[in-house]
C-alpha cells in the first residue's frame, strides 16, 4: 500500500515536472517567435529607409545630369577648383555605390538567413505537433 502511494507520488511529480518543462519550452518558443518578428520588422524598416534614400539619390543625380563628373584622366593637377571638386564628388559617388552594393548583399543574406530560420522553426513546430 505504501509502495503504491510512493509510486503514485513519483508519477505525479514526473507529470508536474513534465508540464513545467513543456510550459517553459512553450514560453521560450513564443519569446523566440516574438524576437524574430521584431527583427523582421526592424529589417523591413531598414530596407524601406534605404529604398527611400535610393529614390532621393536618384532624383538628386537626375538634377545634375547636365553637369556630369569628369573622370580622373580628364583633369590635371592644375585644374580649376570646380573640376577638382567634381572629380572628388565622382570618387565619393563611386565609393557610395560600392558600399550600397555591399549593404544590399548583406541585407539579402540576412533576409535569406531569416527565411531559413523561420522555415526551420515551422518544421520544428510541425514535428512537435506530430509527437
Amino acid at each position: 500500500d505504501q509502495a503504491s502511494q510512493e509510486e503514485t507520488k513519483r508519477e505525479q511529480e514526473m507529470k508536474d515536472r513534465r508540464s513545467r518543462l513543456e510550459m517553459e519550452a512553450q514560453q521560450l518558443k513564443e519569446k523566440k517567435v516574438q524576437e524574430q518578428r521584431e527583427l523582421q520588422n526592424y529589417l523591413k524598416s531598414q530596407i524601406e529607409e534605404k529604398n527611400s534614400n535610393k529614390v532621393k539619390q536618384k532624383q538628386e543625380k537626375k538634377s545634375t545630369v547636365n553637369d556630369p563628373p569628369l573622370f580622373p584622366a580628364e583633369s590635371s593637377k592644375r585644374a580649376p577648383i570646380d573640376t577638382v571638386m567634381r572629380r572628388e564628388q565622382y570618387k565619393m559617388e563611386l565609393k557610395d555605390q560600392m558600399w550600397e552594393k555591399e549593404f544590399d548583399k548583406y541585407m539579402r543574406a540576412e533576409e535569406d538567413r531569416l527565411a531559413q530560420e523561420q522555415h526551420l522553426s515551422q518544421l520544428d513546430e510541425r514535428m512537435e505537433l506530430e509527437h
